[in-house]
């Protein structure tokens, strides 16, 4: 029996300066979260400023007017604690685990570095900081398929599109922007209007409002800037791209674009991956792995991106004595029998008990809690956070399904990327 999605009390305010306050309470949790989810990332950079949403996730633990470089994580530590952060292409969030007693130092801490992190920028944390990026870059790039993500935004997406570039961005923009540039960005996307603060834990609502009055309310109030809103651009005819990476074994991955979150198709979309590769009864694995021996694995999903479109992939690891070549096609014979018959009512069942699984094991921690209900709240702020998501899924039904792979699951509406430097120089 599919366990209920938990429901958690979630009381919501809005400070004068704009900052959004959700507050959940978790009675059961032995610790509190605190998140501060910015309306800012990767599809939000201008020309010649790619990555800079993700040198700021970097940026905000350097200091600000009260905190010196690097006391954010060594208080949140000494507190009994965890913080770290991570940048997307639509939101950035700064999270924080600690004893329920060490909220108000948290707020404190969060406060500070929204109202006055400038303060503590200089050309020498910048410097050092654009290092560490490059760093964590080249690492990825090392990975195996690290550079698959890279890849599929640049040939899936237009260079005009939001979406073209990746979060961690361009060296050479990172490299030419000046202090200026960096102040201005802040002044841009870290105001409090464009921010979510979430507390989750066995908490009081009224006081953590309070707390966060007293901390945040004094903080300037600033225009939100206008976002970019990347349309689908589907339909623009097939791309390929092979590329040489070093990998332990040819792989394939078509990437398509799709409706963005929260409309029902991308909800649609997401249940026909599960259908296709979720699970040892899926579609794919029974005849492209276990009968066929095509693929060594298949992997599927839907990105929930919420700037005009999104992203759906399909990937096939390909097994000795078979081709790239062959375990596209296959994927592709898969896909095009689903369009054509629709999944049967079974089929829907499951996939939607994998999904509705997944949503409860989102929800199970308080850290787990205040991300979803942060990020939903900055994505989706005229939504109930905690809930729209399981209403989509209980509402899937298999025309549905059918019609939104008719429609996005389609060749001329994707990008192909090869790891088959293997195969090309044999």
């Amino acid at each position: 029996m599919q366990p209920a999605i938990p429901t958690y009390p979630l009381v919501q305010h809005r400070l004068d300066n704009g900052l959004t306050i959700a507050v959940v309470d978790n009675p059961t949790s032995p610790l509190a979260a605190i998140n501060v989810t910015y309306r800012v990332g990767s599809r939000d950079e201008a020309d010649g400023q790619h990555g800079l949403a993700h040198l700021f996730e970097h940026l905000m633990f350097q200091g600000s007017r009260h905190v010196a470089p690097g006391e954010h994580s060594s208080r949140i530590s000494q507190l009994g604690g965890q913080s770290n952060a991570s940048t997307d292409l639509d939101r950035t969030n700064y999270f924080q685990t600690v004893p329920h007693g060490a909220i108000e130092q948290v707020l404190w801490l969060e406060a500070d570095r929204m109202g006055s992190m400038p303060e503590a920028l200089s050309d020498a944390v910048a410097a050092n900081e654009r290092a560490v990026v490059a760093a964590e870059k080249e690492e990825r790039a090392n990975q195996p398929y690290g550079e698959l993500w890279t890849y599929a935004l640049a040939a899936l997406f237009p260079a005009d599109h939001p979406y073209h570039y990746p979060p961690i961005g361009l060296m050479e923009d990172l490299a030419a922007c000046s202090l200026s540039d960096l102040e201005a960005f802040f002044t841009r996307h870290y105001s409090p209007a464009n921010a979510v603060l979430t507390v989750a834990g066995k908490v009081e609502a009224d006081a953590i409002v309070t707390q966060a009055e007293r901390y945040f309310g004094g903080i300037t109030a600033r225009a939100v800037a206008s976002r970019p809103n990347g349309a689908i651009t589907a339909h623009r005819g097939e791309v390929h791209r092979h590329v040489d990476d070093a990998v332990p074994s040819p792989a394939v991955a078509s990437f398509y674009q799709i409706p963005p979150a929260p409309t029902s198709a991308q909800v649609a979309i997401a249940a026909a991956c599960e259908i296709l590769t979720g699970g040892a009864a899926a579609r794919m694995q029974r005849t492209i792995v276990r009968e066929h021996h095509f693929a060594e694995g298949v992997q599927s999903f839907a990105r929930d991106c919420s700037g005009g479109t999104s992203v759906a992939m399909f990937a096939g690891f390909v097994a000795d004595g078979s081709t790239t070549t062959e375990v596209l096609t296959a994927m592709d014979a898969e896909i095009a029998a689903f369009i054509a018959d629709g999944p049967s009512s079974e089929e829907v069942e499951i996939a939607r008990s994998r999904m509705q699984r997944a949503l409860y094991s989102d929800l199970l921690t308080s850290g787990d809690i205040a991300d979803v209900v942060g990020e939903n709240l900055a994505a989706f702020p005229d939504l109930a956070p905690l809930e729209f998501a399981a209403e989509q899924v209980a509402r899937l039904d298999a025309t549905a399904i059918q019609q939104a792979a008719a429609s996005y699951l389609v060749t001329d509406n994707r990008a192909v990327i090869f790891f088959d430097a293997q195969e090309r120089h044999e």
